[in-house]
Parts: C-alpha cells; sequence; structure tokens
C-alpha cells in the first residue's frame, strides 16, 4: 500500500491496536469538527447521543476544559 506521509502516523508500542482504534476513527471525526466550530474554554456545545462518537465527542470536549449545557 502507498500512502501520503501527511495521512500517517505510528502508534506507539505500548498501545495495542484495539486501543488506538477508536481515537484514530471516531476521535478524529470529532475533533476535527468540534476544532472546526471553535469549542474550547468556555463555549459550549451540544453533542447528541452517547454511543461511540458521542461518548469520544464528551471524552474530547471535557479534556479541552469547555463547559457543557
Amino acid at each position: 500500500m502507498v500512502v501520503d506521509q501527511d495521512f500517517v502516523l505510528a502508534v506507539p508500542d505500548g498501545v495495542g491496536l484495539d486501543v488506538a482504534a477508536p481515537l484514530l476513527c471516531a476521535g478524529m471525526t470529532q475533533y476535527s469538527r468540534l476544532k472546526h466550530w471553535g469549542a474550547g474554554p468556555g463555549t459550549r456545545v451540544a453533542i447528541v447521543g452517547l454511543g461511540g462518537l458521542g461518548h469520544t465527542g464528551v471524552k474530547l470536549f471535557v479534556m479541552d476544559t469547555a463547559t457543557f449545557g
């Protein structure tokens, strides 16, 4: 397989693929939307549903120390 180096990253040896996979898929989906819309400290977001994507979105948003409402 040939890929562009801008879209490749190394998974650290201590991190299993079963742990890394959700962050690479759901994590990037949510992270890119939160950053695109400027979510961060002092902002409010609505995340509908707490399945795979919603749960990841909540975790990423809390890590960014913003407030929910």
